[in-house]
């Protein structure tokens, strides 16, 4: 069962600006002016009807023209409010042909200020995600969103809308026809000769994802401001979090640290010869076969020589059971071999280090200046960023889509 709903209308009328008869209306007078402001001269004081959501209230709107003395030219209005949660809750063609009912016969005549209504309320309230066609809910958003462009809706149309999209009645305004054009309503009630726009594919997507989750509320649904900073979002993120340098750097320190290991891994090498040495008896040979080398290091180095002389890496008075001069080569040969090692990281692979890392970063560096312009060009051709800027030629973003 649908159940009912009971509505409750304040009724007035109002000349072209001001309250008259019946009910004081629970609305903010200068709010109240703009919105008769912008129906009168959209309608040229013609029959019409006009909606709009105030925050809790509802006010629904007709004008028409006096025929009393030399008044005949001005218009009045026949103006209902009643609570926006019960007036979301009815179809708005039945809502509409009621306060047609409901509307006083001319301008003298005195309206009933308020009426109680039991009226059949929409079916569970809203659409049901099965029952919601996200094609057509993003055809009107796509219009309704483009200030290029007048968003055109028949009221059964933008009834289905409502019904499909909650808060939109609450956020969106309505006027039956357009004798002069506007730009404070958000819907004309006409239909339009031809489909003016085609939604873009992404947004019938996020249309349906919305309605799958049942979280299709007007507020969701993007503006082009939405889109515009979203993208711009997007694209920060992609130059900022890029790991082309990053990977650059990486595989230039991965290559130095590779090549600098096996550097370093030629000293305990070094050590392991000289202890296979010292087993054969290479080493001594060797010192006796060096006159002028390490043989006289060797005798400095354990006080031997004209100059007392430190060792490097050991201390050969902690091993008792070592010949001092058998200590004294292998500190000397560690002590070159380690400093060869350090030559050869620090004057070529650092050196070759940052050389590559410095070529690298100019060439990254190009890339991705390249890539911030192009992306920030490429935004300023989209269609959200003219739509959100108001012209595309970065003039603002103060529209209000």
């Amino acid at each position: 069962m649908a159940g009912t709903v009971t509505l409750t209308l304040n009724h007035a009328v109002y000349d072209t600006f001001s309250h008259q008869r019946g009910a004081k209306l629970p609305i903010d007078d200068d709010q109240l002016r703009e919105l008769l402001f912008a129906a009168d001269s959209a309608l040229t004081r013609k029959n019409g009807g006009f909606f709009k959501g105030f925050s809790d209230a509802f006010v629904f709107g007709f004008e028409d023209s006096r025929s009393e003395g030399t008044k005949g030219s001005m218009g009045y209005f026949d103006l209902f409010v009643m609570p926006l949660e019960e007036a979301a809750q009815i179809p708005l063609p039945r809502l509409a042909r009621l306060l047609e009912e409901c509307r006083v016969d001319a301008y003298e005549a005195e309206p009933e200020a308020e009426k109680t209504f039991k009226i059949e309320r929409r079916d569970s309230g809203f659409s049901a995600p099965g029952d919601i066609d996200p094609r057509f809910v993003a055809q009107l958003w796509e219009e309704y969103r483009r200030d290029s462009v007048q968003c055109r809706a028949p009221l059964q149309q933008f009834d289905q809308f409502a019904g499909n999209v909650r808060g939109a009645l609450a956020e969106l305004s309505f006027i039956s026809v357009e004798r002069k054009p506007t730009d404070y309503f958000d819907v004309i009630g006409e239909e339009a000769e031809q489909q003016q726009v085609e939604p873009d594919r992404r947004l019938v997507r996020t249309v349906q994802h919305l309605a799958e989750r049942n979280a299709l509320t007007i507020d969701a649904l993007p503006t082009y401001r939405d889109e515009l900073r979203s993208r711009r979002r997007l694209d920060r993120a992609l130059v900022r979090d890029t790991d082309q340098l990053e990977d650059a750097v990486a595989e230039e320190f991965a290559a130095v640290r590779k090549e600098t290991e096996r550097a370093f891994d030629r000293y305990p090498l070094e050590a392991a010869k000289l202890m296979e040495d010292i087993e054969k008896g290479r080493l001594r040979d060797e010192q006796e076969d060096d006159s002028g080398g390490i043989a006289g290091r060797v005798q400095n180095l354990v006080g031997g020589g004209d100059e007392k002389e430190e060792f490097e890496l050991l201390n050969p008075h902690e091993f008792s059971d070592i010949d001092p001069e058998v200590a004294a080569a292998i500190d000397e040969k560690l002590a070159t071999r380690r400093e060869h090692i350090w030559e050869q990281v620090t004057e070529e692979l650092l050196t070759e280090l940052r050389q590559n890392l410095r070529a690298e970063l100019d060439a990254r560096s190009e890339e991705v200046a390249r890539e911030a312009v192009r992306r920030i060009d490429r935004t300023r051709s989209t269609v959200a960023y003219e739509e959100a800027t108001g012209s595309g030629t970065g003039a603002g973003e103060s529209g209000p889509r």
